[in-house]
């Protein structure tokens, strides 16, 4: 699911994890289209209005994901800004 691979390891350089909150069904759908634009799109908790839902999306649609849900006034806070640096962090005791 990453954007590259070496060996066995797979790298989510700049894929960015936001906490999203729908609150209407427009916005679960809008959410839920986030993976039909890219098989790269991860959802880490179940997707259900009205609860927050964890989505790690690629660099490639990191800004426009970020516009529409702004413009639809969809709640969103980014949790990690680049997932590979803040992953490696927790590896090493979160130095």
């Amino acid at each position: 699911m990453g954007e590259e691979r070496g060996s066995d390891r797979i790298s989510y350089k700049k894929f960015q994890l936001l906490r999203i909150w729908p609150r209407t069904d427009e916005a679960v759908d809008q959410i839920r289209g986030l993976s039909d634009k890219s098989s790269r799109v991860q959802m880490w908790l179940p997707l259900v209005k009205n609860a927050s839902v964890d989505v790690v999306l690629p660099p490639s649609l990191v800004s426009e994901t970020k516009e529409e849900l702004e413009d639809k006034d969809v709640e969103f806070s980014v949790q990690s800004a680049d997932i590979e640096v803040s992953g490696g962090a927790l590896h090493q005791g979160g130095r």
